[in-house]
């Protein structure tokens, strides 16, 4: 009886070999989709920078993102650990834990170059804008100064 009530409970049956993959699957999805909110959150936390200082709230949620994708990482690193002494075959678990391993710092970076490039072809544009702003300026007092006699 005891041996059928946990066939029920798991998809695996007790002496099938397979035992834990369901977890490392899970941890495998899990650490893919937080690998790539850590990425998502960091672009846009550095393509937020030029306009922090009008809107601080955009920049505050985030850097709260990336930080929940961070904690989701560790406790999926660990997890991934978990799974590779328990699960068999350990192909998934491996995989999970050296995607957990890699993807993270990989992320960031690509979340930072891609974040950078974007917070600099926003400054620019601001530059641009604001120098047509001040060519139409000076054209005015130029002409005005003509209009006065001056020089």
């Amino acid at each position: 009886m005891a041996t059928q009530s946990h066939a029920l409970l798991h998809a695996e049956p007790a002496g099938s070999g397979f035992r834990g993959q369901r977890h490392a699957r899970l941890l495998l999805a899990l650490v893919i989709v937080s690998g790539l909110g850590l990425g998502m959150s960091v672009y846009n936390m550095v393509a937020a920078l030029p306009t922090a200082v009008l809107e601080p709230a955009g920049l505050s949620l985030w850097s709260g993102l990336a930080l929940l994708a961070v904690v989701v990482l560790l406790g999926s690193l660990v997890g991934a650990i978990v799974a590779t002494v328990k699960c068999r075959p350990r192909l998934t678990a491996i995989i999970a834990l050296v995607l957990a391993v890699l993807l993270p710092p990989l992320a960031t970076l690509i979340g930072v170059k891609f974040g950078v490039e974007a917070a600099w072809s926003s400054v620019n544009k601001q530059v641009t804008s604001l120098a047509e702003d001040t060519s139409s300026l000076m054209e005015l007092l130029r002409r005005l100064s003509e209009w006065v006699g001056g020089p």
